[in-house]
């Protein structure tokens, strides 16, 4: 169960709360990622750009779907970022970079669960989402996982759905008195192999 990244308290069921809405992953685009988009590992020192990148996504891309009220409740205004450090360190997390900037980050985790996948506004239209959801599949697929799941937003699940995940459960995610409707979604990686993804 992930940690309270949030700072505002240590509420075992908040934090289970938490675990579920901060899963929503946001998407900008889903179009060809340009030559110019670099996916890079994570280090401690990028603990910062990548809230900032989470932080733009869920009241930028995520405000046309969720009420502000629930915004607020999602990606509130800060952050304990040693433990957001923390928790992108204990996943695989890589990012994209444009002209040296993070403008977006995903990964996965060892049971098999792309946890986070945040592109900042404006960095949309350039294929960013697909460059990282690209890398991290196949990235999983090399660590021996054969299933991907996400637990997706409204936002996210019609490019997940674009990108070869299917719906398996719809549920609603409680955090900080706000109900999130998201989806349970996963994708079958040996798909990779066989190209039928059509990600390159």
């Amino acid at each position: 169960m992930g940690k309270d990244i949030t700072g505002s308290g240590d509420d075992p069921d908040h934090d289970a709360a938490l675990h579920l809405v901060v899963q929503n992953s946001i998407m900008t685009d889903d179009v060809s990622p340009s030559e110019d988009v670099l996916i890079r590992r994570f280090e401690t020192a990028d603990a910062g750009d990548t809230w900032r990148v989470f932080h733009a996504a869920v009241h930028g891309t995520a405000s046309r779907d969720y009420t502000p009220e629930q915004i607020q409740a999602w990606a509130p205004p800060t952050v304990d970022e040693a433990a957001w450090q923390r928790r992108r360190s204990a996943s695989h997390t890589y990012l994209a970079c444009l002209g040296g900037a993070v403008v977006g980050f995903s990964d996965f985790t060892d049971e098999g669960l792309l946890d986070m996948l945040f592109v900042h506004p404006d960095a949309g239209g350039r294929g960013v989402a697909r460059a990282l959801v690209t890398h991290v599949l196949h990235e999983a697929a090399a660590a021996g996982h054969h299933r991907l799941h996400v637990h997706a937003s409204l936002t996210a699940r019609p490019a997940f759905e674009r990108f070869g995940f299917t719906v398996d459960v719809t549920r609603l995610a409680e955090i900080r008195g706000q109900k999130l409707r998201n989806f349970d979604m996963s994708i079958d990686l040996k798909q990779i192999d066989s190209g039928e993804l059509g990600l390159a």
